[in-house]
């Protein structure tokens, strides 16, 4: 069946086929070896012919291709942004570049996360990590930053500056992966006795996706302690 203006969801999968087959080197290579081109890809029943693509495909590509790959569907030229992971998995991060428009597409998508979180406009948000070239922290201070709340960077500081830094600013949220939050709060736990002001006490939520229960101890019996949410990913 041909896609057709009446299925709109369909028109634009079929507009990024053709732009990928048409810009993009590593797809449209993976196009080919799969009997897929043009015409076909602008058939509904060629969605079940689309290739898979794995992380080890994409790294291979950019081993061979240094230092981008041959995935990205304008000119070097035009992009503004560089991030990669952290290569724990594979020994050599994977790279990645956006354009303003695909930045842009970044922001907009934790703006609408934000409400989901139970944010508020009051809210400061603690971010403590040391960014580098990581993707997830830059895109949420600056998309936090754009959307009104307090940003907090703690880059830059051992876990305890960063516990005396979000209670001397009052913290309200915590970005963190779930193993760093719960580092945080079994920190706090054990060195509560050493805070000149109230001790911090997490908040955990179904929203912060946390993996284990709140942490017990010194700090999370103490009367009238501040909360900070933990949202982690």
């Amino acid at each position: 069946m041909n896609v057709t203006a009446s299925e709109p969801n369909l028109v634009r999968l079929r507009s990024l086929l053709l732009s990928a087959n048409a810009a993009n080197c590593f797809y449209r290579a993976k196009f080919a070896a799969a009997g897929l081109n043009n015409h076909s890809l602008s058939k509904l029943d060629s969605i079940a012919d689309l290739p898979f693509t794995t992380k080890a495909e994409l790294a291979a590509d950019q081993d061979s291709n240094p230092p981008y790959g041959t995935n990205h569907s304008e000119p070097l030229d035009r992009f503004s942004r560089l991030h990669q992971t952290s290569g724990t998995s594979t020994g050599q991060p994977l790279r990645w570049l956006d354009t303003p428009a695909n930045w842009d597409w970044l922001l907009n998508c934790w703006q609408i996360s934000f409400p989901l979180m139970g944010l508020e406009p009051r809210e400061r948000i603690f971010l403590p990590f040391s960014f580098g070239p990581f993707l997830g922290f830059w895109t949420a201070f600056e998309a936090a930053s754009r959307a009104g709340f307090r940003c907090l960077a703690g880059g830059g500081m051992t876990s305890t500056a960063r516990l005396r830094f979000l209670l001397e600013h009052g913290a309200t949220v915590i970005f963190a992966t779930p193993t760093y939050a719960l580092h945080l709060a079994e920190l706090a736990a054990r060195e509560a006795s050493i805070w000149r002001t109230r001790p911090f006490v997490p908040s955990w939520s179904p929203a912060s996706r946390a993996v284990a229960s709140p942490p017990r101890g010194p700090a999370s019996k103490a009367s009238g302690a501040p909360a900070s949410s933990i949202i982690t990913a």
